[in-house]
């Protein structure tokens, strides 16, 4: 009977542990009212223009082209990149409505690296060639 006991116990803590697994790996919209919208790749009209050209170009230029989402000064930014190695980039910053607010560099009027946070990848091609991490 105690060996029933402990297993039953057991059990119950088992799916409890699933349960809260379950629960909080679950990942929430990554774009949770961005610029005011639920879907920025999709809302933003400017944001979905720019990546259908960029998926019309040669699917081997195309693998090189990604966007990434961060925050800076407490503001949602885009910055468009390009992963060829063949190529120099000069990152820009975009608001959410696609205007140019500085680009990436350390002189006296542009934006470091280290002022955007929360910096994520919201989209690339499917024969992406970039590397994230």
């Amino acid at each position: 009977m105690h060996i029933y006991t402990n297993l039953l116990t057991m059990k119950k803590i088992f799916l409890v542990c699933l349960l809260f697994i379950f629960l909080f790996s679950c990942e929430k919209d990554k774009f949770e009212n961005t610029c005011g919208v639920d879907n920025p790749l999709q809302e933003l009209t400017w944001l979905k223009d720019q990546i259908e050209h960029i998926e019309q170009l040669n699917p081997e230029d195309t693998r090189y082209y990604y966007f990434k989402m961060a925050k800076y000064q407490d503001s949602t930014v885009f910055l468009p990149g390009n992963c060829n190695p063949g190529y120099d980039m000069v990152f820009i910053v975009l608001d959410c409505s696609g205007e140019r607010i500085g680009i990436i560099g350390s002189g006296e009027d542009m934006i470091s690296w280290d002022q955007l946070t929360g910096q994520q990848v919201i989209w690339k091609p499917e024969n992406s060639a970039c590397i994230f991490q």
